[in-house]
């Protein structure tokens, strides 16, 4: 497990990552679905995506915690619609990555990233 004081507070994507995004309950959340793992849940825009993970019963490989080691890392499909159209996979590092907000995407697809070169999770 890695230690939560690690994590950077800079902006990343524009967005200031938080632990557990605090927000208004009305906040509308968005839908993740993390493919490997057959789990479908919903998220707070800014919440990380590793804590999402966790919270869903899902388990990712974490190393640093400040998105410098790469152990996190995961592939990430957004959808802006309810069609499953094809949408580019971008990796991300699950523990500095938050949760974009709802109004730019309906649904997150989150997949295990395997780098051709290096390996399972680089």
């Amino acid at each position: 497990m890695y230690s939560r004081a690690k994590v950077p507070a800079e902006k990343i994507g524009g967005q200031t990552p938080s632990r557990r995004a605090t927000s208004n309950e009305d906040d509308a959340k968005m839908e993740i679905y993390f493919v490997e793992s057959d789990v479908l849940t919903h998220a707070k825009p800014g919440s990380l995506l590793c804590e999402v993970a966790e919270d869903a019963g899902v388990n990712v490989s974490l190393g640093c915690g400040s998105g410098q080691c790469g152990m996190c890392e995961m592939e990430v499909k957004k959808y802006s619609t309810d069609d499953k159209e094809d949408s580019v996979g971008v990796v991300v590092r699950t523990c500095i990555t938050p949760v974009p907000k709802c109004t730019d995407y309906k649904r997150l697809e989150v997949s295990e990233f395997v780098d051709v070169i290096w390996g399972y999770n680089g």
